[in-house]
Order: C-alpha cells, then sequence, then structure tokens
C-alpha cells in the first residue's frame, strides 16, 4: 500500500518509523519512534499502526514477551493489533524465540486479541527455539506480506501460526496472497500448529507462495491434528527435505501446485512435483517464469508488489 492508500483506508492509522529523528507524534509527518508508544495509543480497532518504509527492530517485551500472557495491553475499545506497512519495504525484525516468537497476543483471561497483518515484511533473526511465532486467542488475519524466519532451535516448534487461547472457544487463521518462508524444527508444522488445535475454529491459507528455508527439518506444513472446515487453495508449496506432509485434510483442497515435497497425491486439479519456475527465488524474486504462466491457473499468485500478479482459475 501506499501512504495515500494507507490514509484513504485507514484514516484513524497511528503511524511509526524506527528511523524517525524524534520521539514523534504519531501523525504520517511526524511518527512515533517507539514502537510501545504506537501501541499504546490504540484505543480501537480502527487505530492501525502504519508502518513506514525501512528496518525496524523491536524487542520481544515490544512483540508480547515470551509468556502464556502478552506483554501487550490494548486500550479502549480494542481487541485487535492490525500492522499495516507502506509495502513490504516496511520490515519489522524480532529476534524473540519460544511462544510469541513474532507477536505474542495470548491472554488467558477476558476477551482474547486477534492480529491482523497487511502489506509488511515480518523477519524473525532468532537461533533459538521458536514456539508459535504468531501466537493469539483470537484470530489470525495476513495478507498481501511477507513472513520469513531465518533461525529455528533444535527444539519442539509448535509452527509459524498458533492460535492458542485457553479460554478461545473460536479462533481463525486466515492468510491470503502473501509469501511465507518458515525455518522449522520439529513435528508440529511448520505453517499452521498449536497445542491447542481444538480451539480452533477453521483456517483458510488461499493463493500463497509457501517455502521450506534450507534448515528446516519439520514434516508437515499444514497443521498437526483434525480442525473443522478448511480451505487450502491455489497455493506454491516447495518443500526442502522432500519429506514434508499435509497434517490435516482441508474441507476445500484445490488448485495448489508442490513440488519437493512427500505430496503426492490428492484433491482436486492440484499438481505434484512440478517446479513453478521461479524468476529467482534466491533473491526472494517469486514470479513465475513467464514460459510457466499458461500454467499458473493451477497455483497461486505470486506476490510482487510493484510487478503484475498472475492469473487464477
Amino acid at each position: 500500500m501506499s501512504i495515500a492508500s494507507i490514509q484513504s483506508k485507514y484514516p484513524s492509522a497511528i503511524w511509526f518509523d524506527s528511523n524517525h529523528g524524534s520521539a514523534g507524534t504519531g501523525t504520517v509527518s511526524d511518527p512515533y519512534n517507539n514502537f510501545a508508544t504506537a501501541v499504546g495509543d490504540i484505543t480501537s480497532n480502527d487505530n492501525v499502526i502504519a508502518v513506514k518504509n525501512g528496518s525496524h527492530s523491536l524487542s520481544q517485551s515490544q512483540t508480547g514477551g515470551t509468556g502464556d500472557n502478552s506483554t501487550i495491553s490494548l486500550g479502549g475499545t480494542a481487541d485487535k493489533l492490525t500492522l499495516v506497512g507502506e509495502s513490504t519495504n516496511a520490515i519489522i525484525i524480532t529476534s524473540g524465540s519460544g511462544k510469541g516468537g513474532i507477536f505474542n497476543l495470548r491472554r488467558n483471561a477476558g476477551s482474547p486479541y486477534s492480529i491482523h497483518i497487511e502489506t509488511i515484511r515480518l523477519t524473525n533473526t532468532s537461533s533459538g527455539d521458536q514456539t508459535g511465532l504468531l501466537m493469539v486467542g483470537g484470530s489470525i488475519t495476513i495478507e498481501s506480506s511477507e513472513i520469513i524466519t531465518i533461525g529455528g532451535g533444535s527444539g519442539f516448534h509448535r509452527g509459524l501460526m498458533a492460535c492458542e487461547g485457553v479460554t478461545a472457544s473460536v479462533s481463525s487463521i486466515n492468510v491470503s496472497n502473501s509469501v511465507l518462508k518458515i525455518a522449522g524444527k520439529g513435528n508440529f508444522g511448520i505453517l499452521v500448529g498449536g497445542y491447542y488445535p481444538s480451539n480452533w475454529d477453521a483456517a483458510t491459507i488461499v493463493n500463497n507462495t509457501i517455502l521450506a528455508n534450507s534448515n528446516s527439518t519439520s514434516t508437515r506444513f499444514y497443521g498437526s491434528t483434525g480442525l473443522s472446515p478448511s480451505v487450502f487453495k491455489n497455493n506454491i508449496v516447495i518443500g526442502n527435505l522432500g519429506t514434508e506432509t499435509l497434517g490435516h485434510s482441508p474441507a476445500t483442497y484445490s488448485n495448489n501446485c508442490f513440488n519437493k515435497t512427500s505430496i503426492t497425491s490428492g484433491g482436486t486439479d492440484n499438481l505434484f512435483n512440478t517446479d513453478p519456475q521461479f524468476v529467482d527465488s534466491a533473491n526472494g524474486d517469486y514470479l513465475l517464469a513467464s514460459a510457466l504462466e499458461p500454467q499458473a491457473k493451477y497455483s497461486c499468485l505470486t506476490i510482487n508488489y510493484t510487478r503484475r500478479t498472475l492469473p487464477l482459475r
């Protein structure tokens, strides 16, 4: 999104830029340079945090801490943290490990918090154990973003996203039009995982490019046990060891492209053992090579915000 687009869609946005030369007032021309200050200004779900382009390193205490109860407290009627980037050149860098390595919004008491991430890049650089990098009690929504985890310790790994609020009876995970490049260890899932999957309502994973980092040893791309009806459609999924499986059977499971995984059959109109032929994946360009475009109707739209997208079936 551009600044103008954010201002139009989110007129009550609170602006954040860690590289700003003063404490700021939270406006687009004078953004806060402290993330906790921006969070402290949230009083309703109309208040989103708009992140300026550039790299912004946050401590784990600023992103919710590692415990069962988040260190983030939203004010007023707010129960959702929304982060919107000026573009995917707005990069939030975290180094937390354990629960909530990227963001932890879990609360054991009261109404659960949710998170909405839009047009931004989240990167986690920890080499420690990562358990629920996005962990909330409510819903997780990610759209048109890039989530990259660089580390990944040798310990138990619950997955990139986990709705684990103990009191949450309905939780959902919705990911669309995004690039997920994930390093995971253990067998609990490198895309969607959680210790309390009975608390989930559903997961919708649509139009994404999902890649295992070279140091990933997780075996499951999606889920760890049965969920309620869910959707896994129009995704490109690239494994690492050739042993990765889907740990869940989605209710809607179609038009996906799998490569370097043990997923070789199932669903409707899925492609297996098929190289999507990215333009330059080594340098982060996950557009499909033009020669493959006629086949792209079976896979996902691949993200490049300054160029073009591919047609969906």
